[in-house]
């Protein structure tokens, strides 16, 4: 009877060490295979969403020559020397259109001193026509310009992150997050809001002119 109970019982302690076991090298599996899941590549929709470069993907991975954060590093500095030359063009296409407003403002009032109605239309047609035309290049270049910075944004917060250490469980959650489209969506305002100034400027803040503008410009008839 005794040696029926010690048998129980080696097999009770035998049974549990099983378990023990068991639950241990669960444990050691789910934790080494969380760990990859966070050096996981970031998928092409996601890559694609967040405007970065294919090469990112494979970022948090490990394995080049270099870490994921002596990459981000180098990546950032040369968006900060993208922004740089980017800030001089813009200030450059700020310039030549600022300069157009001037000579637009200044043909008008030719116009309105010509002292014949044959001659103020030939004026119109072809001073004023010409200085429309490079304004709207002009507009075209900036509204370009300007909507180039949008990738540069997604791009600068997903190096941060990865420069920061993040996890891809981190980064996936701050690059969908609600602040960095209203980020991205401030690029889209200012462009409006440059453009709203430029055309103040042409037609002195008259109403009527700015219609006559637009129309001029973009074929648009406002009300």
């Amino acid at each position: 009877m005794a040696a029926i109970e010690d048998t129980n019982v080696q097999l009770l302690i035998s049974g549990l060490a099983g378990m023990l076991f068991g639950i241990f090298m669960m444990y050691l599996f789910t934790r080494d295979r969380s760990v990859d899941d966070e050096k996981r590549p970031f998928s092409l929709k996601e890559i694609e969403k967040w405007h970065l470069k294919h090469e990112w993907a494979n970022i948090l991975s490990g394995k080049g020559k270099k870490t994921p954060r002596e990459i981000a590093l180098e990546e950032l500095e040369l968006l900060a020397k993208i922004e740089e030359t980017r800030e001089e063009e813009y200030q450059d296409l700020k310039k030549r259109l600022r300069e157009a407003s001037k000579e637009f403002q200044k043909e008008t009032e030719n116009v309105s001193n010509e002292t014949t109605f044959i001659m103020k239309l030939a004026t119109a047609q072809t001073t004023l026509a010409a200085i429309t035309g490079k304004i709207t290049k002009l507009r075209k270049l900036t509204e370009g310009h300007l909507n180039a910075l949008i990738p540069i944004q997604w791009r600068k917060e997903f190096l941060q992150a990865v420069r920061d250490e993040s996890n891809r469980t981190t980064i996936k959650k701050q690059l969908n997050s609600e602040d960095l489209h209203l980020q991205i969506k401030d690029n889209k305002t200012l462009q409006n809001d440059f453009l709203e100034s430029e055309f103040d400027a042409l037609t002195g803040g008259d109403e009527e002119k700015t219609k006559e503008l637009y129309t001029k410009l973009f074929g648009l008839k406002l009300d």
